[in-house]
């Protein structure tokens, strides 16, 4: 699951409505760490762990040691959070990251290469002009980050996606935040790229604070909300305040420290696209009487939808390229009225 390392305080309830209690996103965190076995002695639902590696092929596992041979080698740590390539000299990740606003001073993008890590330091640092800080439901948490020198072609490069982010819609979520589990929380592990999904399940609306939340996800919405279901479909401790099942305690991922800024990916062609960003967890509940805490099963998050920011992206966007890598490809929510959050940014 993914976690961030800023934090937003603060708590916006309505009456009859659901309080969330948001903060910044962290790493990909996994699920049940002691799940039951199967009749062969093995476990029916791995937790994050270096013996249940990421598979491109099955697309599960979570530990991502692949290097360039990566669907995600184009997705590096930058600052204390997780950045996307565009092309050769773009990067795209959360603004809420740069304390010190476009001062690129100090700021480095890494890649892993799988023998090591490439550093790219930057020279430009664009924020989303919709970005006022953690406030007004994170409206245009996004910013480009041109680097010195180009990254080369061998790493990925991504296209946005510019359809519609629909409930029930899968995300592939990718970052460098800590680990943990839906049981008992982070376990640390920061700075390792690790991949997960979960699905969209609802629209966080501009004005009206943290209470204007759409059950719905619609044309034109601007952040989406995802929540981290249990596996064991225990909804008593772990409530399914959005809706839907889990996709498994092995795929079924949220947010850590360090995954702030990172992609929630759509596979379109067989090639992933940029639908999202990773930005902040919230933790829901009924007014006041918040939900289980953050990571934990029952909480959840969200970030910016691409889609919504096309007139400040469309400067940063590069014309279709072939790369290296291209020909090789790649082997419901129904919820009444409306709801706050209280959220942490990671």
């Amino acid at each position: 699951m993914i976690f961030f390392g800023k934090r937003l305080v603060g708590v916006v309830c309505a009456a009859s409505a659901v309080c969330l209690f948001s903060q910044p996103a962290h790493a990909i965190v996994a699920g049940n760490p002691n799940p039951p076995t199967g009749a062969d002695g093995l476990s029916l639902y791995p937790a994050d762990s270096p013996n249940n590696p990421y598979n491109p092929v099955t697309q599960t596992g979570h530990l991502d040691m692949l290097g360039l041979a990566s669907p995600f080698s184009g997705v590096g740590q930058i600052d204390q959070g997780t950045g996307t390539l565009l092309d050769s000299t773009h990067v795209l990740t959360a603004a809420h990251l740069f304390r010190n606003g476009s001062d690129p001073t100090g700021i480095s993008f890494n890649l892993d290469s799988g023998t090591g890590t490439m550093s790219f330091a930057a020279s430009r640092i664009d924020i989303c002009p919709q970005f006022r800080g953690v406030v007004d439901n994170d409206a245009g948490d996004l910013a480009i980050v041109t680097l010195s020198t180009p990254v080369p072609a061998t790493f990925r490069t991504y296209s946005l996606y510019t359809g519609a982010l629909t409930s029930g819609t899968t995300l592939t979520l990718v970052g460098y935040g800590e680990s943990g589990n839906g049981v008992t929380g982070y376990s640390g592990g920061a700075g390792v790229r690790r991949v997960g999904k979960n699905n969209a399940d609802a629209a966080l609306l501009p004005g009206g604070g943290d209470n204007n939340v759409d059950p719905t996800l619609q044309p034109g919405n601007q952040t989406y909300l995802f929540d981290f279901d249990s596996p064991d479909g225990d909804t008593a401790s772990a409530p399914n305040v959005l809706g839907g099942t889990s996709l498994g305690n092995d795929v079924e991922t949220t947010l850590g420290n360090g995954d702030s800024g990172g992609p929630g990916f759509i596979l379109v062609g067989g090639q992933y696209e940029i639908a999202a960003l990773n930005n902040f967890l919230v933790r829901f509940g009924p007014d006041s009487n918040l939900g289980p805490n953050i990571p934990l099963f029952g909480s959840g998050g969200g970030g910016p939808i691409v889609s919504g920011y096309t007139s400040f992206l469309a400067g940063f966007v590069p014309a279709p390229e072939p790369a290296p890598w291209a020909a090789l490809g790649l082997g419901g929510l129904l919820l009444a009225g409306r709801m706050g959050l209280h959220r942490r940014k990671n």
